[in-house]
């Protein structure tokens, strides 16, 4: 069953900056905390459907046209991902498969004007691999827990010499909480550490979610490669990603979702 999620469109030129976790004085989540909740159901649900697929927009200012519709499925366990981009009117530009760290793909489409910006998306999309675009498609890739310092933070401050947690802090003042996460995937037989900025804001039965992420001792881990930002809504039983955005040197992709599986 596929779920309907519309939303506005909001184009992302910027992100913020993940600067390293390392110069920061940083408290561990305690297990009862609602964004420990919610990651909780995120990781649980992202690889609960066999055969799941997508359908987005992609947006980009590489692109000729205003957007084109991207249509993709994993097979074999998450192993293989299967996607084709559509154009405006309805015409098949290109056809991809991954398995994989491995790419192939078939440009169907005479018009060569967007096949250097679709090249480039879908060679990240490689290079992530399968498994992995499922994580960061769900958001759970912000979440893996592969080393001891892996883990979601508050960060401590100091004022006049007395310390006090941010979170907590801001709690009774905002209903949008902000946190760190660290987390470890593995890109390409390489460990890669993630570190993430993650707001969490309460809205109706559920909560909203918004993460800029970095990449840090890895394959992406250059400033100027990728820098991830993925936004979305999590009810107690379901997840609702409605946007994923690459920003790979200064080209940005932003994926919005519309139909989630």
């Amino acid at each position: 069953m596929c779920f309907n999620y519309f939303h506005a469109i909001i184009i992302l030129f910027l992100f913020s900056s993940c600067t390293t976790m390392r110069s920061r004085q940083l408290e561990r989540v305690q297990e009862d905390n609602a964004v420990t909740r919610v990651s909780a159901t995120i990781n649980s649900l992202c690889f609960q459907d066999k055969n799941p697929q997508f359908l987005a927009d992609i947006n980009s200012s590489n692109f000729r046209v205003p957007s084109f519709q991207l249509e993709a499925i994993w097979e074999n366990s998450f192993a293989q991902l299967k996607g084709s981009v559509v154009g405006p009117l309805g015409e098949e530009y290109s056809s991809f498969e991954v398995k994989g760290n491995k790419i192939d793909y078939t440009f169907h489409s005479e018009s060569v004007s967007d096949n250097d910006a679709l090249n480039q998306m879908t060679s990240v999309f490689a290079k992530i691999g399968s498994k992995n675009l499922r994580k960061f498609l769900c958001g759970s890739y912000a979440f893996e827990k592969l080393n001891e310092v892996d883990g979601i933070f508050t960060e401590v401050k100091t004022v006049d010499g007395n310390s006090f947690n941010s979170e907590i802090n801001l709690a009774p003042i905002s209903n949008k909480r902000q946190f760190i996460t660290i987390s470890t995937l593995v890109i390409d037989n390489n460990e890669v550490e993630v570190q993430s900025n993650l707001s969490l804001e309460r809205k109706g039965l559920g909560y909203s979610l918004v993460m800029n992420s970095q990449f840090y001792y890895g394959p992406f881990s250059k400033e100027s490669d990728v820098r991830v930002r993925w936004a979305g809504y999590a009810l107690a039983d379901n997840v609702y990603p409605t946007e994923l955005t690459f920003k790979i040197g200064t080209d940005i992709y932003t994926i919005n979702v519309t139909e989630y599986q």
